[in-house]
């Protein structure tokens, strides 16, 4: 009966020290990595594929290789990552650039984990057999030092099939444009030689007066200043004297300001009195157009006036023969007078 109950109270005793263990908390164990080569011995410039696995924890996360990353004395050339069952693995093709014995380094993986806690972990070093690309130096004679490796002959250049046919359109195209050209030229050539005689003839041109008189009739015919319409009728006015001055002595009225006109004028054949006149009624004719000046009716009827006398007065006259004197008759006897 004793023994029984020793052997009650020690399986009570080993379920109570069972329940009273500490269970292992969420994400103690952390990620591991492991990495591995395709090949162990390479040429220098030659490739080697680096594969990294990768298998996760629960509460942890492996962040991505650094884009900055550093294995030297190798170059990477790509990282690549592969999905895989319960992890991930990434691959990195590398290229040696050194020979002998080369250590891999170590790559290392940033891991996070619970409450954002940040640490560290890496592969292990791999050593690599990395070949030379140049010829192995001939053995030394006895009693001579070993000669130094001169570098490998560099390849021959490529001699890629050269391709004509683009160089003979370019050719051909360019001929053509070459003809194009040439008939071109040679037809305006013929163009510019042509008789003068084998033109249109010309319209007679109309004398200047003319045509200022029929515009002040309009002008006369419309009675702007009867309807009201003072502004229209120094507008038309004031252009039908600018047109004469342009038809009549080739001063460019039409295009320039008075200011302008005024220093056009003084360099033109138009007599000072007469620019004087002209010059009056276009400064009359600005205030009305620019600054609205209300002119009187009867000043806005007088500008048609007042330009006709310009017109008539600068209208070229015919020149007049003099008339040669009378040669007295000679004397009878012929002697001179």
């Amino acid at each position: 009966m004793r023994a029984r109950l020793w052997t009650v109270a020690a399986i009570l005793g080993a379920v109570a020290a069972t329940a009273g263990a500490e269970e292992p908390a969420l994400g103690d164990e952390r990620p591991t990595v492991a990495a591995a080569l395709d090949t162990l011995a390479a040429p220098v410039g030659g490739r080697l594929n680096l594969t990294i696995e990768i298998r996760d924890s629960p509460g942890w996360r492996v962040e991505p290789p650094a884009k900055a990353l550093d294995l030297s004395p190798f170059r990477i050339r790509g990282i690549t990552e592969v999905p895989r069952e319960g992890g991930r693995a990434y691959e990195l093709a590398l290229v040696p650039l050194e020979a002998g014995e080369v250590e891999v380094p170590p790559v290392p993986f940033v891991i996070r984990g619970p409450d954002d806690v940040s640490d560290e972990i890496a592969t292990e070093p791999i050593l690599v057999a990395v070949g030379s690309n140049l010829p192995a130096p001939a053995p030394p004679a006895e009693g001579e030092a070993p000669a130094t490796p001169e570098p490998a002959d560099l390849k021959p250049p490529l001699d890629p099939p050269r391709k004509w046919w683009p160089v003979a359109a370019a050719a051909a195209l360019l001929a053509l444009v070459a003809a194009a050209a040439f008939f071109l030229v040679r037809r305006l050539r013929n163009r510019v030689k042509e008789p003068e005689e084998k033109a249109a003839p010309s319209a007679p041109r109309r004398p200047a007066w003319e045509i200022a008189f029929e515009e002040l009739e309009r002008i006369a015919a419309a009675q702007y200043v009867q309807n009201g319409e003072f502004r229209r009728q120094y507008t038309e006015v004031s252009e039908t004297l600018r047109r004469y001055l342009e038809n009549r002595w080739g001063v460019p009225a039409l295009e320039s300001t008075t200011e302008d006109l005024n220093e056009l004028l003084r360099a033109s054949p138009v007599e000072t009195a007469v620019s004087a006149r002209i010059l009056s009624v276009l400064r009359e004719a600005d205030l009305v157009k620019f600054a609205k000046a209300q002119p009187f009716p009867e000043d806005a009827r007088a500008s048609e006036g007042r330009v006709r006398g310009v017109v008539e007065d600068t209208i070229p006259r015919p020149e007049v023969p003099s008339t040669p004197a009378p040669v007295p008759a000679a004397s009878g006897d012929g002697a001179r007078p």
